[in-house]
């Protein structure tokens, strides 16, 4: 698959982004500005480069200039017109802001397992710490905004299934010590089957551009291929 043919089957250019929310480019810039919806996740300078706040800036064959969006900032688009509707312009982003950060602290909590899938939220005697969560919960909508999990995450329009694809990544990570295990055992080679099915289903295949720099290559690829060498 070329690097346009996957933008166009995962991502939408601004002014088509636009056009399918029927509001005018200037309102779509408006509302990432305000906080409203996620910011695009590509945006493609020229022919042969384009940047993205995860990887930077990244050399390609061809792409088409513009700024790419997630698919699914429609529907955090659809989700944050009651709030537009109800609250002014300077009140919308704290508005919305805080329900997620509310989701995302409940959601985690009751997570099975939690301390051994976030040890670092909790201190040595197993107690949650508040502050860390809050740390944690506003760092993951920042990069909510910043288009990140747009780029990473196959169907980020929940924070659940932004969890999801935080817990995949701890899990392949400790199962693979970080990209860095060359030997596995019977039953580690299964412990990593079983996360890297997992991460497979909630991770983006990632494109030409920045698989190479991916969580895909280092985490589950490259240790498949250690596998079975």
């Amino acid at each position: 698959m070329s690097f346009m043919q996957y933008m166009d089957k995962y991502f939408v250019e601004e002014n088509k982004l636009a056009d399918t929310l029927k509001i005018s480019t200037s309102q779509l810039l408006k509302f990432t500005k305000l906080g409203v919806i996620p910011s695009y996740s590509y945006h493609i300078i020229s022919e042969n480069f384009l940047e993205t706040v995860v990887f930077g800036k990244l050399q390609i064959e061809q792409g088409i200039p513009g700024k790419y969006y997630s698919k699914s900032v429609q529907h955090w688009f659809n989700k944050a017109q009651k709030v537009v509707a109800h609250y002014p312009s300077n009140q919308i982003r704290k508005k919305l802001q805080n329900q997620f950060l509310l989701d995302y602290s409940q959601q985690i909590k009751q997570l099975p397992k939690l301390t051994q899938l976030f040890p670092d939220l909790f201190d040595n005697q197993g107690t949650l710490l508040e502050p860390q969560l809050k740390n944690k919960a506003e760092q993951t909508w920042n990069d909510h905004l910043n288009g990140s999990y747009g780029l990473c995450v196959v169907n980020p329009n929940s924070v659940s299934a932004i969890i999801e694809k935080q817990i995949a990544v701890r899990r392949l990570a400790s199962a693979t010590e970080n990209g860095n295990k060359s030997k596995f055992s019977q039953q580690q080679q299964t412990e990593f089957f079983v996360a890297a099915e997992k991460f497979d289903q909630v991770a983006m295949p990632f494109s030409p551009a920045d698989y190479p720099l991916s969580s895909r290559k280092r985490l589950l690829d490259d240790i498949k291929t250690r596998l079975v060498s």
